[in-house]
C-alpha cells in the first residue's frame, strides 16, 4: 500500500512537472520546439559546450526551424549566444538564469521520492 502511494506522489509530480513544462517555456504547436528545447537541457545537464553545430545535429530538423525557435529562445531571455571558448567563428548557447531556475523548479518535483 506504501509504495502504491509513493507510485501515485511520484506520478502526481511529474504531471506537474510536465505542466509546468508546457505553461513555461515558450513552444510552438510543432513537437520541433520541444525536441530543440530537450536537447538544450539535455547538453546542458551534461556540462556541455553548446554550439549551434552540436544543435543541428542533434535534431531531424532543417537549420531554418532550428534557427527560428532559437530566435525565439533568444529574444524572450531564455538562452544568451556567445562566441565558442576556443573558436571565435563557433557560436555557442549559453541557457539564462531564467531558463536555470525553471529547470530547478521542475527538477526539485521531480525528484525521486524514497520510501525509507
Amino acid at each position: 500500500m506504501a509504495n502504491q502511494y509513493y507510485i501515485n506522489l511520484h506520478t502526481k509530480n511529474l504531471i506537474e512537472s510536465i505542466r509546468i513544462f508546457h505553461q513555461t517555456f515558450p513552444l510552438s504547436s510543432s513537437v520541433s520546439s520541444i525536441e530543440i528545447l530537450m536537447q538544450i537541457i539535455i547538453l546542458t545537464s551534461k556540462d556541455e559546450v553548446i554550439s549551434l553545430k552540436k544543435i543541428y545535429n542533434s535534431v531531424p530538423y532543417a537549420e531554418n526551424t532550428v534557427r527560428t525557435y532559437l530566435r525565439g529562445l533568444f529574444k524572450s531571455g531564455w538562452i544568451t549566444f556567445i562566441d565558442g571558448h576556443d573558436d571565435n567563428r563557433v557560436v555557442c548557447i549559453e541557457i539564462t538564469p531564467k531558463f536555470y531556475r525553471t529547470l530547478i523548479q521542475l527538477s526539485d518535483l521531480t525528484m525521486p521520492i524514497s520510501n525509507t
